[in-house]
């Protein structure tokens, strides 16, 4: 694990094994872990880390989303913890709840008396300038490169929300996979009157390349397809089990563009009563800022420009 600094007040270098004690006292909430000196978010190999006295403001903040990317459809209040210094937001985490949140909460304030804890009035100073996209048929538009780790990272916080994030024992092929499996029930007017239970559930893989040619494209393509809907039980209570395959590339072969907007898999089950399954492409252009989805993946056009630029969905 790599210990990286969010924010320093002062020249002092904290020894690795200080941080590393600190976090294995601390206590974890989500990505978060609080110590006695130290607030931690763990990002992949990374976990960043400040100390509350270099910490300006440490807050909750709540988002109403709209749940569009994973299976299903409605809209959601999603909890985040924000760290801000020197008037300036340094990072937005997504949090495990409203418990987990007001857990969290009250855990810092009794670590950290002083440590402001409310949203503040006034809008925060922003790092950068906001990116922005336009929509274009089967293409998301930004005009202007785009950073590979930063937009890969960026998929992985907001698919971290809804989705169980896989980056160690991942598929041969891909660098990064994301599960949703949700199984709910239908009642007719009571509970006890149970109608019927449903199953759906959504496969993403993830990969990155430095140039993306049409035989790599096939050759993720099949595997990606293959081994999402080998997961697939059907049966009266499945509704869909759907496999998306996100890749992010330095450049793309003219040829395989037309390839990524043509690509397309579908399959049922038992004349789909048993459900069915769908397959969406997304190909990221990282050096031209272009954005190449597959026809049922033109859903998600609006969704995946919003978490490229750091909106959370």
């Amino acid at each position: 694990m790599i210990f990286k600094c969010l924010y320093q007040n002062s020249n002092e270098n904290i020894e690795e094994k200080i941080l590393k004690d600190s976090f294995k006292s601390g206590h974890a909430i989500g990505n978060v872990t609080i110590s006695d000196d130290y607030l931690f978010v763990k990002k992949g190999f990374k976990c960043f880390y400040i100390s509350y006295k270099d910490s300006q403001r440490i807050f909750r903040r709540v988002r109403s989303l709209h749940a569009n990317i994973c299976c299903g459809d409605g809209d959601l209040e999603v909890e985040y913890l924000v760290i801000m210094a020197n008037d300036r937001e340094l990072m937005e985490i997504a949090l495990p709840g409203k418990k987990a949140a007001q857990m969290l909460m009250n855990e810092l304030r009794e670590l950290s008396p002083d440590l402001e804890t409310k949203a503040p009035k006034d809008p925060p100073k922003q790092e950068e300038e906001k990116l922005e996209y336009k929509i274009n048929g089967q293409e998301l538009v930004f005009g202007c490169p785009l950073d590979k780790e930063k937009v890969f990272d960026n998929f992985m916080d907001s698919y971290s929300v809804y989705y169980n994030i896989n980056r160690e024992n991942v598929t041969e092929g891909f660098d990064a996979e994301a599960i949703f499996d949700s199984k709910s029930e239908q009642y007719f007017l009571i509970k006890a009157a149970k109608v019927a239970d449903i199953h759906t559930a959504e496969y993403v893989y993830f990969k990155k390349t430095d140039k993306l040619t049409t035989d790599e494209l096939k050759t993720l393509d099949e595997k990606a397809w293959n081994d999402g809907i080998s997961h697939v039980k059907p049966g009266p209570d499945h509704k869909n089990t759907d496999v998306v395959l996100i890749i992010f590339a330095d450049s793309i072969d003219d040829d395989t563009k037309d390839c990524i907007k043509r690509s397309k898999h579908s399959k049922n089950y038992n004349h789909a009563l048993y459900g069915y399954s769908n397959y969406r492409l997304i190909v990221i252009g990282l050096n031209e800022g272009i954005v190449y989805f597959n026809k049922q993946a033109r859903i998600l056009t609006e969704s995946v420009g919003n978490i490229i630029i750091g909106k959370r969905r």
